[in-house]
């Protein structure tokens, strides 16, 4: 389990990311929603071809401004447009969330296991996170983000395991007011079975 001093590094190393972040994904999924809208591809059947555009816009709108990240740069992208953002040996890996705001578990990819083992953490400290960023559209259109740091593997439906949780404001001065407390709990949830091994499946977009 994560110290509080630990819990302080990292809210205070992930405390750039603040409004850049936020500001890349609500400009992706804007993205999203013009094309769909202007190619008739409204039906919900469409979400998960949103949330790609959404991601890969919100990689590129990182990626012209890279001078406000503050030292974080985004990482090589996969064939899936894989949006993640580094400095030095701290790693954050963006992904939508699932049903419940819940973490989106590692599937069977070996790299993706290794990454949520959190393994360089363990060996030489909280410097070496690799951490997982959630997004979703709450019901009042803003973008929410939540930070965690895996610690474990885990099935759709079980608890996530996961030593650091706490949501990432839009606002710097927010995250610095925010007080942490660590807890054991998590809540579970049925799953649909996931097919995408880089997103959730159905987390919530807005409108």
């Amino acid at each position: 389990m994560a110290t509080p001093e630990e819990v302080e590094y990292i809210r205070d190393a992930v405390a750039p990311l603040c409004e850049p972040l936020h500001e890349a994904l609500y400009r992706g999924v804007e993205t999203g929603r013009s094309f769909l809208a202007e190619h008739d591809l409204t039906a919900a059947a469409y979400n998960p071809l949103l949330a790609h555009i959404a991601r890969a816009g919100a990689r590129r709108h990182l990626e012209v401004h890279e001078d406000l990240l503050e030292g974080w740069l985004v990482g090589p992208s996969a064939n899936n447009v894989q949006l993640r953002v580094a400095r030095r040996s701290m790693s954050v890996r963006v992904l939508r969330a699932l049903p419940f705001n819940a973490v989106p578990p590692p599937g069977s990819n070996y790299a993706r296991v290794r990454y949520y083992l959190n393994g360089r953490a363990s060996l030489f400290g909280v410097e070496d996170s690799d951490l997982i960023a959630t997004w979703w559209i709450d019901g009042a259109d803003e973008v929410q983000i939540r930070v965690v740091r895996p610690c474990g593997r885990w099935n759709y439906g079980d608890s996530s395991e996961v030593d650091v949780d706490f949501v990432l404001p839009q606002s710097i001065d927010t995250l610095a007011d925010l007080a942490f407390e660590p807890d054991d709990e998590d809540l579970s949830f049925d799953f649909p079975d996931e097919d995408e091994e880089d997103e959730g499946d159905a987390g919530s977009l807005g409108r």
